[in-house]
């Protein structure tokens, strides 16, 4: 696994940064995100799946996934298209829709697919982070999602 997390300087906890090199093309890479039959294969931290997925992938489009929780439990995560430009760029709101205590405030995802020798550099972006406690599950999540998307290109 090659990570990096990182943190900017001038907005401390409210932004998160996470760079993963994956084994796929930019856009094979991207194609794992543009609809609700790719996502519901890697989407949740690990111990976790998609139990639902609705997906409106265009810019302007909305998205609702409903996945569970390592207790069981269902939370559904809903946001919008803002950017769709592959197989390149993507961007996102971020809203838990039925537990804001995950991140009691809207985010935003904005993701790039950079070509890379060893496959695709993926350099996620997440803006609006609440506090370092939500910045920190927010990496654990992330990281953990990201070992299962990495498990479709190994």
């Amino acid at each position: 696994m090659n990570e990096n997390i990182s943190n900017t300087p001038d907005a401390g906890a409210r932004i998160l940064v996470l760079e993963r090199v994956f084994k796929g093309s930019p856009e094979g890479v991207f194609a794992a995100f543009a609809s609700a039959e790719a996502i519901s294969r890697w989407f949740g931290p690990e111990g976790c799946e998609v139990l639902e997925a609705e997906v409106d992938f265009c810019e302007g489009g909305s998205y609702r996934l409903r996945i569970t929780t390592e207790d069981g439990r269902g939370i559904t995560l809903v946001g919008v298209y803002q950017t769709i430009e592959p197989p390149g760029h993507l961007a996102f709101s971020w809203r838990w829709e039925d537990h804001p205590g995950f991140n009691p405030c809207d985010s935003f995802v904005e993701i790039l697919f950079i070509d890379h020798p060893d496959g695709t550099l993926l350099r996620l972006v997440q803006t609006g982070i609440e506090d370092d406690s939500d910045r920190g599950s927010h990496v654990i999540g992330w990281s953990s999602t990201f070992n299962k998307l990495e498990a479709l290109f190994s």
